[in-house]
């Protein structure tokens, strides 16, 4: 038979074709016979089936071996021997003992937890398209095998203004520049299935490849503008600090000296200086005791506990507000408010009135122990490439007045550097946010709040619905006359709903420290990843439907 030719009238045809005899009898034997009767080793041997059922009830058993060691992200493999391995030593013996058809090779548990990851990542990834919008959150660690890994998060917030951060992933790069990275997080938001136009927030460290001006951050925002990017602010705070001491010579020099040292050096001043005798006349190490002597040399001078003591003053301001600034309550607005307050303190305290008062405790603290009296430094003069002007330098004419400089100095440097890592362009963007629904519950005028969100985000809202819902969010709060903040309204609109969520933190690094650890440091970067997934969403891999996984599991192979 040549086959069918007459394609002008094909539809026609293959009508009455369908009517035909022969093609109800091809139907008959491909569709309907297999439907209707069993498989012949079925039929012939009762002891297939009931191997089939043993199979099937042992691959089960397999699969949710898997899960749970993976879950509570313990080791699958043995040392050097398999028998003696967490995944061989759970299973079922009599299956243990078959040479053949076992599923247990380190490949098939990769497969298995490739379909287990997958499955967990798809869940997720629902949840956060479900929501619309979401932040994208990324860190860089190292492993236990030196390989820099890039730990990937989003964060979304749910019908009930539940704010949650979900890991979707641990990716392993040849190098931490701004192209690789944001060509990484583009790659994780394609194969989520997640849309950059919906990233409405980024969050990194402050180092220059995140938040440079060609960085990760700029990249993004050039690619999406509504994506604000935000420096964490425990870690501004941080650099702040370090920025002040690095360049506060006195407080540097101090803070060095004192580094690793468990008590202060204020309330123990007298028993430090005698361990250091006590040392110096018993060691016999050359070196060691050369040490020894220098430290003891700058522990009784008059600079070192002139910086502690500063120090102390300084940073004791900067704890309190690190301390509230990890408040998971917290809003971006209050934390800005936070870090002026501190400011404003640091620079009431700066006056001549409060040195004086610092004086007086240094000198005091000077007396009490064995410390050499202050003394101006030596008259220095700067290199002519440096003079600027024929106005002679100018020196200090006491002691108390080169002290009271280095105070100054020290508190304008602090308060400088908390300004500016703390004035970042992100913020604008949520004071705005801020202050519209602050006024607008209070009475007063927002227009130009409204029209700059509007602009920001003229593609997701609609400016006449906002309208409506800011003055539905008015008439609710206009018997209300106790509402302080932005805090108070999420309260309110979290009262109005009556179910509850569950927050999820992100422990993504200390999680890689747990899975991939020195003894494992051979695992390959694909089964990581799918051990991170099962092991940090311990809730959603308990969900999952070991049928439906196996039916995955087989699809993939026709020969299973």
């Amino acid at each position: 038979s040549k086959g069918y030719s007459n394609w002008k009238d094909a539809c026609v045809n293959f009508k009455k074709h369908e009517l035909s005899n022969c093609h109800e009898d091809s139907v008959f034997k491909v569709v309907t016979v297999p439907k209707s009767f069993r498989d012949i080793g079925k039929c012939l041997s009762s002891v297939h089936e009931q191997q089939q059922r043993d199979r099937h009830h042992c691959f089960l058993k397999i699969l949710q071996n898997v899960k749970y060691l993976a879950q509570q992200g313990l080791v699958l493999r043995g040392d050097r021997d398999e028998s003696d391995s967490n995944f061989i030593q759970s299973k079922l013996t009599d299956w243990n003992e078959q040479k053949t058809s076992k599923y247990t090779s380190p490949e098939i548990q990769n497969e298995m937890l490739r379909v287990l990851g997958l499955r967990v990542l798809r869940e997720i990834t629902e949840k956060v398209r479900s929501a619309e919008f979401f932040s994208i959150m990324i860190d860089e660690t190292k492993d236990s095998a030196n390989k820099e890994q890039v730990v990937i998060c989003v964060r979304w917030v749910d019908d009930n203004f539940e704010a949650h951060e979900e890991f979707v992933g641990l990716y392993t790069v040849g190098g931490t520049d701004a192209n690789t990275l944001v060509q990484v997080i583009k790659d994780v938001l394609i194969h989520s299935n997640l849309s950059i136009r919906k990233v409405t927030g980024q969050c990194y460290d402050g180092a220059a490849v995140m938040a440079g001006k060609s960085g990760v951050a700029q990249q993004i925002s050039e690619a999406e503008p509504k994506a604000l990017f935000v420096h964490c602010y425990g870690r501004s705070l941080y650099l702040a600090c370090c920025d002040a001491v690095n360049k506060c010579k006195e407080i540097k020099t101090a803070l060095e000296i004192t580094h690793g040292s468990h008590s202060s050096v204020l309330d123990n001043y007298e028993v430090l200086q005698k361990t250091w005798i006590a040392d110096k006349d018993r060691v016999q190490n050359l070196e060691t005791k050369i040490r020894i002597l220098g430290v003891s040399s700058q522990m009784k001078s008059f600079d070192f506990l002139f910086g502690a003591a500063l120090g102390e003053v300084l940073f004791h301001h900067c704890n309190n507000l690190s301390t509230t600034l990890q408040s998971p309550e917290i809003c971006a607005s209050e934390g800005q408010n936070l870090a002026r307050m501190t400011v404003v303190t640091l620079k009431s305290l700066s006056s001549k009135a409060e040195f004086k008062k610092f004086w007086i405790q240094v000198q005091e603290m000077t007396n009490n122990q064995d410390v050499d009296e202050p003394k101006l430094p030596r008259k220095r003069k700067a290199p002519s490439r440096f003079e600027d002007g024929t106005s002679p330098a100018a020196f200090p004419t006491s002691v108390e007045d080169h002290y009271c400089k280095i105070y100054e100095t020290g508190f304008n440097i602090v308060t400088s550097c908390i300004e500016e890592r703390f004035e970042q362009p992100g913020f604008q963007a949520y004071a705005k946010l801020e202050q519209l629904i602050l006024k607008t519950i209070k009475g007063g005028e927002y227009e130009e709040e409204f029209h700059y969100i509007t602009q920001l985000y003229a593609d997701d809202l609609d400016a006449s619905s906002l309208q409506a819902q800011l003055q539905a969010l008015a008439a609710n709060f206009a018997m209300k006359n106790n509402c302080s903040g932005l805090r108070d309204v999420i309260d309110f609109m979290k009262n109005l709903y009556y179910t509850e969520c569950q927050f999820f933190s992100n422990v993504a690094v200390c999680a890689l420290r747990l899975i991939k650890n020195y003894l494992r440091t051979t695992m390959s970067q694909a089964r990581l990843n799918h051990l991170m997934l099962l092991h940090i969403h311990k809730n959603v891999t308990d969900s999952l439907n070991l049928l439906e996984v196996a039916n995955e599991f087989v699809e993939g192979s026709e020969h299973r």
